[in-house]
């Protein structure tokens, strides 16, 4: 998939990221679906803004995010990249008057030269 999309968009590599958000539901069961519905904001906000220019961020499923990245996108650049998702996305999420903790699960996928 990710070369038909290189090769559709004309780069030479891309790279998928995969982003879970951890425990959704006990987040909704202790704080509400209005809690649970604000850290899914916030994490995708998060999310567009650590990402590089260009990468193309979408909610995949109830907790799932999906980015895709074009240009490079070398193992070294996507485990930094991942460590920039961890640290800036996971960070604790205040709505309601609470502090809500937040934990991010993360895959990736690599085609192209840059593999």
């Amino acid at each position: 998939m990710l070369r038909s999309l290189a090769e559709r968009e004309g780069a030479a590599e891309a790279a998928i990221l995969y982003v879970d958000v951890d425990h959704l539901r006990r987040i909704n069961s202790r704080y509400g679906y209005a809690a649970g519905n604000e850290v899914l904001k916030t994490v995708a906000s998060r999310l567009a803004v650590v990402v590089p220019d260009g990468s193309v961020v979408g909610r995949i499923g109830d907790d799932e995010f999906g980015v895709i990245l074009e240009g490079s996108s070398s193992v070294c650049g996507m485990k930094n990249l991942v460590s920039d998702v961890l640290r800036s996305v996971s960070a604790p999420v205040r709505t309601a008057g609470q502090l809500v903790e937040v934990s991010l699960s993360v895959g990736t996928s690599v085609s192209g030269q840059g593999k």
